[in-house]
């Protein structure tokens, strides 16, 4: 199944229970970034915008980016009201924005998804000089009896399952690999 798609029917549920980000991490990201309500981020990947709204709270001017219809309406239901909110249908890989035009990158329980080198190339295209990318996720405790049971049912049920999030948190050089040197 294409990946855009496996969200199709299942945005509700999603919605209704994707975890917020802690707000000590969202006031981090606005500071370390140095935002201010006239520069703008582009959420890639936002689904059904549990990270887009918590950066329009902090008066961000945020343009989400979801290629899928069911996640991207979600948002849009959610979210209108926000004057300095934009959704748009793109994906990763081709965003639909303009050259140099973005102050920050956020990607929030997404980036397993994307192809990491195409994805790369449109961050370059996209951000404005000196500007970042946060990769950002909601970390298991596989130390935790109920992590640990979620993770075998996961295995039982999915042949294909190699961990939450695709697996990636396990997987540093991905990391590397996407950081590493920002020319191609």
């Amino acid at each position: 199944m294409e990946t855009t798609k496996k969200f199709t029917g299942k945005a509700d549920i999603y919605s209704k229970y994707r975890p917020h980000y802690p707000k000590e991490y969202i006031n981090y990201l606005v500071s370390y970034n140095s935002l201010t309500s006239d520069q703008i981020v582009a959420d890639i990947g936002s689904g059904t915008g549990v990270l887009t709204q918590q950066l329009l709270i902090n008066n961000l001017n945020v343009i989400a980016v979801e290629p899928n219809d069911d996640m991207r309406n979600i948002a849009e239901k959610q979210l209108n009201s926000y004057s300095n909110f934009v959704s748009i249908n793109g994906t990763a890989e081709s965003t639909g924005l303009k050259s140099y035009s973005i102050d920050l990158i956020t990607v929030a329980q997404a980036f397993h998804w994307f192809d990491k080198l195409q994805f790369k190339k449109e961050c370059i295209r996209i951000l404005k000089p000196n500007s970042n990318v946060a990769l950002v996720w909601n970390s298991r405790d596989f130390s935790s009896k109920l992590v640990i049971e979620n993770a075998e049912i996961c295995k039982d049920l999915c042949p294909s399952f190699k961990g939450f999030s695709g697996g990636i948190e396990k997987n540093s050089d991905v990391y590397k690999q996407f950081f590493s040197r920002w020319k191609i």
